[in-house]
């Protein structure tokens, strides 16, 4: 058993150079905010290794267009420099913000390491390249039938750090949900903010996170266990918090 640490943490995990750094601003201010430390945590995804040791294995550029043929180890050192910039930036992230921070390198998945990585009091942030894209709002995808306070007042906070307003999108399994035509129906009998979106399945949810091009996402861990936080990054492609309680 793990002794409990002094301090919250604000846990920023990507696969990636490109990914980490491009939260990093927002993490640190949400470390600020909780006033916590900040953790880098780069995962080395053991299928990109394994996918690499195929023949058929090709490396796919931000332009779209295929590089050469790529190899396991080629990978495994393309992981070890981008553990090495994320270090680098960290440390002159430390001093210019009097910050304490530390890095980590862990090899899975992001969806199967989250247990080890947290504790009640923390902000997991799942960090995503945004690609310089018009980003909308702060969006919080709750359970229709179940508010969570802890994510409501994250999403507060990061709205007000990242100057962009709130919306809601709310997840209703409970009835039909046969497909994407209930995704933006409002039942009738309950108040709920102006402009929220209610879906009726998983599948509607994701469509429309792939139609609004949110800010970031929050929400707590049992959604995010049920949709999976990789389809999740892969489909709203912008950061995705948890407060942890």
């Amino acid at each position: 058993m793990k002794e409990p640490r002094e301090r919250s943490e604000v846990i920023l995990c990507g696969t990636c150079f490109a990914d980490v750094t491009s939260a990093i601003s927002i993490a640190v201010r949400m470390a600020d905010e909780i006033g916590g430390d900040l953790r880098a945590v780069l995962m080395e995804d053991q299928s990109v290794i394994e996918y690499a040791q195929l023949p058929i294995a090709r490396a796919v550029l931000q332009s779209g267009k295929e590089s050469l043929s790529v190899t396991s180890d080629a990978m495994r050192e393309a992981f070890q420099e981008d553990a090495r910039r994320i270090e680098f930036t960290l440390q002159q992230t430390s001093r210019q913000y009097s910050l304490m921070c530390r890095f980590e390198q862990l090899t899975g998945q992001m969806g199967s390491m989250t247990e080890q990585l947290v504790e009640a009091g923390d902000v997991l942030m799942f960090a995503h390249q945004t690609f310089g894209l018009q980003r909308g709002a702060t969006l919080v995808i709750e359970d229709l039938h179940r508010f969570d306070e802890s994510v409501r007042n994250l999403a507060e906070a990061v709205a007000r750090l990242t100057n962009t307003r709130i919306e809601f999108v709310l997840l209703d399994t409970s009835g039909d949900a046969s497909g994407k035509e209930g995704a933006g129906a409002k039942p009738e009998s309950m108040r709920l903010p102006p402009g929220t979106i209610v879906a009726k399945s998983h599948e509607g949810l994701l469509d429309i996170l792939n139609r609004r091009n949110p800010a970031s996402i929050l929400a707590n861990l049992q959604i995010i266990s049920q949709l999976g936080i990789e389809r999740l990054l892969l489909t709203a492609r912008c950061p995705i918090l948890v407060p942890i309680t």
